[in-house]
């Protein structure tokens, strides 16, 4: 019969392999997502029928339907984007509400000398922290301070600088014959870097024979040439819902992740839609929003919060920390039979109490993450056994021969 020691490293072995397997489907995703985003961000450039890209095209082909403008209007408002003003606000209250309440909680543990064991709070203020950062950097902070710019006014005195700049379509799409030609740039070019750019900070571009200029320098988004168009925060802050769908795969109800992130890229496309029917982005703003997001949204989830491994370790805490507790004070008991019997049953006793009082915690964890029914199963196993084994030794004699050829029994299978 295998050793303890081996059947313990085989489980561990077991876990690490289905962990793997289990975030394996959202590498896959993020490895097709790169691939559509490369694909049409390389097919946005690509002149079309019309002489014109096929950003422009697609672009145009919504903003030029009237029926669909109050569509466009509505969801490009602030009340179509309220499901993640919402969402960002929750996190950020979730951050602060959580946050507190754990240091207060980890402060009187602290005192009593008991261990701090992480709980179902630190999971709401880890997707609390990952919403709020994700929200705060990616979809507002990178776009407008990196890509956008910034304007600022105080009283009087305005300041304001592009980075990247691109007009939005709707000023393009008014009169495309007039502004196309002078004006457009594709999403990989920065506007800043066009002669045009350098005539309008100046205040010599004359189209039509109108002089546009930047007033009192805000060039981010107040200006008569919009300059915010890449990339879209509108999709970004859309896009954050997809982390909701994220907040339940390690969760009891993982049926709602696919749920919610199909939900989520619904809610996506609508969006989508109605800030290209509002005439505020192109298509290729949209996509890189999404994009950026999601990409922005895993790197925090995996590379800067840990929150797998974190709920991991929160679920071993309960399940293999205490498994390892009872099991040595069952070895611990076997050690003692022949010395004092009756020490060392107790030992035992308490030890098995341990593990079927373990086994329905395990049991509920195993429900939702297959990998801990290894440990059920092992922790039945020795209850059976170890059960048998106490119920021989209440009537072996507390000294000589027999006690010691009960002892034997006990070695072979711990």
């Amino acid at each position: 019969m295998p050793r303890n020691d081996t059947i313990a490293v085989e489980t561990t072995s077991n876990k690490k392999e289905k962990k793997k397997q289990k975030h394996r489907w959202v590498l896959i995703s993020y490895i097709i997502l790169i691939g559509v985003t490369i694909a049409l961000l390389i097919i946005c450039p690509i002149t079309g029928s019309s002489g014109r890209s096929i950003d422009f095209e697609i672009t145009n082909f919504l903003y030029q339907i009237e029926e669909i403008k109050e569509f466009g209007e509505f969801f490009y408002d602030w009340k179509g984007q309220l499901p993640s003003y919402i969402y960002i606000a929750m996190g950020t209250v979730i951050v602060f509400v959580s946050g507190i309440t754990l240091k207060v909680k980890r402060k009187k543990a602290r005192k009593a000398g008991e261990e701090v064991i992480p709980t179902k709070l630190t999971n709401m203020f880890k997707y609390g922290l990952l919403v709020a950062l994700v929200g705060l950097i990616f979809a507002l902070g990178v776009t407008h301070l990196i890509f956008k710019g910034i304007d600022t006014c105080l009283g009087d005195w305005c300041f304001g600088y592009t980075i990247w700049g691109r007009v939005r379509s709707g000023k393009i799409l008014e009169d495309p014959g007039l502004y196309y030609d002078i004006l457009f740039t594709n999403w990989f070019q920065p506007a800043r870097a066009t002669e045009w750019f350098q005539q309008y900070i100046e205040g010599t571009l004359v189209i039509n024979s109108t002089t546009y200029a930047p007033d009192k320098l805000q060039l981010a988004g107040t200006s008569d040439l919009n300059l915010a168009s890449f990339y879209s925060g509108h999709t970004a802050q859309a896009t954050l819902l997809i982390l909701l769908g994220l907040s339940f795969k390690e969760s009891r109800k993982k049926w709602l992740a696919p749920v919610i992130t199909i939900a989520s890229i619904g809610y996506i496309i609508i969006i989508i839609m109605g800030t290209m029917i509002e005439g505020s982005h192109w298509f290729s703003d949209c996509v890189m929003g999404a994009f950026v997001l999601v990409s922005g949204g895993l790197l925090v989830y995996y590379g800067v919060l840990f929150i797998p491994s974190q709920e991991m370790i929160y679920r071993n805490k309960r399940t293999y920390m205490p498994f390892n507790k009872a099991y040595g004070k069952i070895i611990a008991g076997k050690d003692l039979l022949q010395e004092d019997k009756e020490a060392g049953l107790q030992k035992i006793e308490a030890g098995l109490e341990e593990m079927r009082t373990l086994k329905d915690t395990v049991d509920e964890i195993a429900q939702y993450h297959a990998e801990y029914s290894d440990l059920g199963d092992r922790i039945d196993d020795i209850s059976r056994r170890a059960g048998a084994l106490v119920q021989e030794l209440k009537s072996v004699s507390p000294s000589g021969e027999q006690l010691a050829a009960h002892a034997k029994k006990w070695s072979y299978f711990f």
